[in-house]
């Protein structure tokens, strides 16, 4: 190690020395200064891109390593003691907290270049090309935060800046090293001396993240902006800020983590759950290579489109996804084995290597590497992919797999509605993934002869068949107006194996029917069960009772209020079948006073043409 890196490790917690810039982050720095933007714009635009190393760096449970991806050759394996961080490439280096310390070490060889003491920061994020790398220690955070940006150029530490500020994840090009900070700041540094050249104020979103691809500069967190010569206003149709809603995703996770949180520690679930895109565009909203986003959940990677998130495709990987990096054509994932694997945006697998490791978290770079490859067969149906995933019997995948779940429902395919009866039908799967089959089952408006198919199955010990999800299929029967589930419906009400919650749906669709030919099956219905009802069935009598009065009327309503009358009626339903019946005491009430004001109505037209005449 020379002098120059032992001595800059060493006072670099107490002076701004080795090139400190002393002027970055000041609060009275100007910002959003049209000419300063377009000229950091058109450099980054110029700046050559460095020829960088494509690497996979991971991190095992002893050792940090780094894989050529090119070559398919190991480079370097080397043991580290308490890592707090997960790898960083910044351009010639390898980034890593340990021990207290952060670490510098060449991508070639392992060896390392620079140390410098945490101060008791965390390392929030890392950022290089060629021999220009900077790092950020954080205490994130909101008030009383405090920060540091290293820069390094050939393996050296040369300049830092201090900030009394929360500073997020930086982006290197060219000379400039690129700093979120403070929610909506984006400072330009000098690469050889850490001085501010320029700053950006975004009014879009929080940024606490920056990056570069193809020359522009792109900064964001849950959404995404872009750097151009015109956007320095910094307001959000200005930098063509995007935003999909990707906490609605499993997981909830943003399209950038927060880098003013804390960061995820070496073995988080954070790190198998992520949204990775590559962000484009020169005009409009900030678009995405090959319109698609990606989710990977463990080992579930859903290709997504970026307008409502629904799946473009669903793969199940062998192993948990513990690094992923998205490309023209698809992602680049590294996994829990230590494979990496390009799947293409298509879904389909389309090239691999393996470092024989078994790292816990994987950082990605390809530099100018695109792997090549094709897939091997056709891809499936996107309905049968995401059957396959629901059907997954990995239980930490319940979520994603309940959202493959939902995603048929938008699916217009008629075999689709087949797929969901079957996830309906089966309770062994955890309650999540049936009910969501269930709620998009009763949501299809295709697939009425799978849905008549169901509806004549009824639980048989001597055929080995299970009732039905009568609920769901006579909710879409009456949706599609399948008049010929009406006798199906009628058949299931009296079957002792339909659930006690799928009562209510079967009473309901029988009464959007309005065949008067289930007003005889309902009543015997309501006094067989009336003297048993207790609180799992109480919801289908009530139920039964409403489509009663509301098929047969008056007479309907006359026999409700004889079960009221009944003396073993259960207690519990007597309260709400009194409701029923006085209901439709109002219901009929307010008809009667309509008709009379008709009349009367009448009767006065007539009368007033009469003398008329």
């Amino acid at each position: 190690m020379s002098a120059r890196i032992v001595m800059c490790a060493a006072i670099a917690a107490l002076a701004v020395g080795c090139g400190g810039g002393a002027d970055a982050f000041r609060p009275t720095f100007p910002d959003n200064r049209s000419d300063a933007l377009r000229e950091i714009a058109a450099r980054l635009a110029q700046a050559p891109a460095a020829q960088d190393r494509p690497v996979a760096v991971g991190l095992t449970e002893e050792s940090l390593y780094a894989y050529d991806l090119e070559a398919g050759t190991l480079l370097w394996e080397e043991r580290v003691g308490e890592p707090q961080s997960a790898p960083h490439v910044a351009g010639d280096v390898v980034i890593l907290h340990e021990g207290g310390r952060i670490v510098g070490r060449r991508v070639s060889d392992g060896r390392r270049t620079f140390e410098v003491d945490d101060t008791h920061l965390s390392l929030i994020g890392a950022a290089g090309e060629g021999d220009l790398a900077a790092f950020v220690l954080s205490t994130t955070g909101g008030v009383g935060a405090a920060s540091r940006v290293y820069v390094a150029r050939g393996g050296s530490i040369t300049a830092h800046a201090d900030a009394e500020v929360a500073v997020g994840a930086p982006a290197v090009r060219g000379d400039l090293v690129i700093v979120p900070w403070g929610s909506q700041n984006v400072s330009f540094l000098d690469g050889d001396t850490g001085t501010e050249v320029a700053r950006m104020r975004s009014l879009a979103g929080v940024v606490s993240h920056a990056t570069v691809q193809d020359g522009q500069l792109y900064f964001g967190q849950a959404g995404v902006g872009r750097l151009t010569p015109t956007s320095a206003s910094g307001a959000a149709e200005e930098v063509g800020w995007t935003q999909p809603e990707t906490s609605a995703l499993p997981g909830g996770p943003p399209l950038w983590r927060s880098a003013y949180d804390p960061p995820a520690g070496v073995r988080s679930a954070e790190h198998r759950i992520r949204v990775s895109f590559s962000p484009r565009g020169d005009a409009g909203p900030v678009s995405f290579s090959d319109d698609t986003v990606y989710l990977s959940f463990y080992r579930l990677i859903f290709g997504l489109a970026p307008s409502d998130l629904s799946p473009r495709f669903a793969y199940q990987h062998p192993s948990d996804v513990v690094g992923a990096l998205a490309v023209d054509g698809g992602v680049i994932v590294a996994d829990a084995t230590g494979g990496v694997t390009l799947v293409g945006s298509d879904g389909q697998p389309r090239w691999t290597t393996d470092s024989g490791k078994a790292p816990s978290v994987v950082a990605l770079r390809l530099g100018a590497f695109r792997p090549q490859g094709s897939a091997e067969g056709q891809a499936p149906l996107l309905a049968e992919q995401l059957l396959s995933v629901a059907q997954s019997t990995d239980a930490r995948l319940v979520p994603g797999r309940a959202f493959a779940v939902s995603a048929m429902a938008g699916l217009e395919d008629e075999a689709v509605t087949g797929h969901l009866i079957v996830l309906c039908d089966d309770r062994s799967m955890p309650a999540p993934i049936w009910q969501a089959g269930c709620a998009a089952l009763a949501r299809r408006t295709t697939g009425g002869a799978a849905v008549l198919t169901a509806l004549r199955r009824h639980a048989s010990f001597l055929e080995d068949t299970v009732a039905p999800a009568v609920g769901p299929l006579a909710t879409v029967a009456a949706r599609l107006e399948l008049r010929e589930a009406v006798p199906l419906l009628v058949g299931h009400l009296s079957d002792p194996g339909t659930r006690a919650d799928d009562l209510p749906a079967l009473a309901e669709a029988l009464a959007a029917f309005g065949d008067q030919s289930a007003a005889g099956p309902l009543r015997d219905f309501l006094w067989l069960y009336h003297a048993e009802a207790d609180e799992a069935l109480t919801p289908g009598l009530v139920a039964v009772a409403r489509a009663l009065v509301q098929l047969a009327g008056p007479a309907g309503r006359d026999d409700v209020q004889e079960v009221l009358d009944a003396p073993f009626t259960a207690p519990p339903v007597r309260a709400p079948l009194s409701q029923v019946v006085q209901a439709a005491e109002a219901a009929e009430g307010a008809e009667a006073e309509d008709a009379e004001a008709e009349d009367a109505a009448a009767e006065d037209a007539a009368a007033e043409s009469g003398s008329e005449g």
